[in-house]
């Protein structure tokens, strides 16, 4: 039973980093735009 719940964790675990590795690209994003507008002084903040 082990073996097979770390065979399903290794399976899902590329997927727990590409969602984690989207999320921050996103968050980088928003925060990236955020900064820009307030140069922009659009008062566009998160």
């Amino acid at each position: 039973m082990a073996i097979a719940n770390i065979a399903a964790l290794d399976q899902s675990l590329p997927v727990i980093l590409t969602v984690n590795f989207l999320f921050l690209l996103t968050f980088m994003l928003i925060h990236q735009l955020s900064t820009t507008s307030q140069i922009k002084k659009d008062g566009f903040s998160l």
